[in-house]
């Protein structure tokens, strides 16, 4: 297995609301006003019309309102957390339990756990969770070497944060192959996802595999950014940039791109792979899954 899921884009961190690197926003950005795209955010938040628009009287004082707006909503701006969210509580069982840096059966510990060591739990991966201690160390552990720190007996109302696997699924899957860059093969694949639970799913690592006609196989995964929507469907596209590509929930998207209507234009569904010349045939699955306990 990839102890590390490839994004369209290579870049190391994102933020948990959208799923969305802030560095890849600032690169798709680059060639818009972002102070006019702030002004209008400001404008549409606080129901003021645009400055063309205002008595000349008025300006000093709008002006005041719009900076003020701008710095406490900031966090409303599509390429950063809009409210922090809450992943479930976890406890560590028993002592001897260790987080190890990675989901592979050789994968070394990079911690020693305390029973009862409180946990923040990401995402399941199969029979592992990845999760975070409070103090920010991340690694994975065991599902059986954990348990929810506090149900109060709704473990049924819960379920769906401890174990997302099971809820989420692949609906609808295609695939077709095309040019691609420098006179190679790309696999598009086309998907929607469903989440029939109460809560919004987000970490989201799809696995690709690919056959060729002499039986090689292509195995390759794929990060993609952005939330299913509690009780809701959403496609996956592709949102293009200066500095490169992202996979990303069409469910996220929309919500950046009602900030920016360029983006529109930077945006498809579904999401391609190098695919081998010979290809016979290709599978999805989604194989990482995160619940989120609010938004």
């Amino acid at each position: 297995m990839n102890e590390n899921p490839t994004r369209l884009r290579d870049d190391p961190d994102f933020f948990a609301h959208t799923g969305l690197q802030i560095d890849a926003w600032e690169v798709l950005l680059q060639d818009h006003d972002q102070v006019a795209l702030q002004e209008s955010l400001a404008a549409r938040l606080v129901g003021i019309p645009t400055a063309a628009s205002w008595p000349i009287r008025t300006v000093l004082v709008a002006a005041l309102l719009v900076v003020s707006v701008i710095g406490s909503l900031m966090l409303m701006r599509p390429y950063e957390v809009e409210e922090v969210e809450a992943h479930a509580d976890l406890q560590v069982r028993a002592e001897g339990a260790s987080l190890a840096g990675g989901h592979g059966s050789e994968a070394g510990a990079v911690l020693e756990l305390r029973g009862l060591s409180a946990l923040i739990l990401l995402a399941q991966r199969g029979e592992l969770y990845r999760v975070s201690t409070p103090e920010g160390v991340e690694g994975w552990i065991g599902v059986d070497e954990v348990v929810p720190a506090s149900l109060h007996g709704q473990e049924d109302q819960f379920d769906a944060l401890y174990h997302p696997m099971e809820y989420v699924q692949i609906t609808e899957a295609s695939w077709q192959q095309q040019p691609g860059r420098d006179a190679t093969l790309d696999t598009v694949f086309q998907i929607t996802l469903n989440n029939p639970s109460a809560f919004p799913m987000t970490g989201m690592v799809v696995a690709i595999e690919q056959r060729g006609a002499e039986g090689a196989i292509e195995y390759v995964e794929v990060l993609v950014d952005g939330i299913i929507p509690a009780a809701g469907t959403t496609a996956i596209g592709t949102l293009r940039g200066p500095g490169g590509s992202m996979a990303v929930t069409e469910y996220s998207f929309r919500e950046w791109a009602e900030y920016d209507a360029d983006l529109e234009s930077q945006y498809s569904l579904g999401f391609a792979v190098s695919a081998p010349e010979d290809l016979v045939s290709a599978g999805i699955d989604l194989v990482e899954l995160g619940a989120l306990e609010s938004r």
